[in-house]
Formats: structure tokens, C-alpha cells, sequence
């Protein structure tokens, strides 16, 4: 799915989260979504490159994130492509 999966965003609309200590994906995901099964959408939208996934951002780093409000519908579209 990472290298199929295209979201055509312009990163200038996006927020971002700005990580205030040493924090992996995961974590970011949990606290911007409240879980770190999102991690891959985060890898995404910041273009990061697979060999660098299980490096931590680091403090003052900024990560661009979709809301919410916009993630249940994508989520719940990818999930009919898997019935």
C-alpha cells in the first residue's frame, strides 16, 4: 500500500504538530489521533522515506497531519477496498 497509495494534499493547508521531546511516529499518531495505527498516514504526508521510519523526530521538529475530521472518511474508504 505505501508505495500504491497517493494523497494528493497541498502541504501548505496542512497543520502541523510540533514535537516538544524526542518522540517516534507512533507517539505522534497517538497524540494527534489517539492511536499509533495511524503512523503510516503521518509517513505519508511527510513523504518519509521508508529506511527512515524508526528515526525519532526531535524536539521543535514539525509534522504535517490531516484533521480528524477528514481521516475517518479516508480510513473508511481504504476499508471498503479490503471487503
Amino acid at each position: 500500500m505505501n508505495k500504491t497509495l497517493y494523497i494528493d494534499v497541498d502541504p501548505k493547508l496542512l497543520p502541523e504538530f510540533e514535537c516538544t521531546h524526542e518522540m517516534h511516529w507512533t507517539l505522534i499518531s497517538h497524540k494527534i489521533y489517539g492511536t499509533t495505527r495511524l503512523a503510516w498516514l503521518l509517513w505519508k504526508l511527510n513523504r518519509v522515506d521508508a529506511s527512515t521510519i524508526f528515526i525519532a523526530k526531535q524536539p521543535g521538529d514539525k509534522v504535517k497531519y490531516l484533521p480528524k475530521q477528514y481521516v475517518d472518511s479516508i480510513v473508511g474508504e481504504l476499508n471498503e477496498f479490503d471487503e
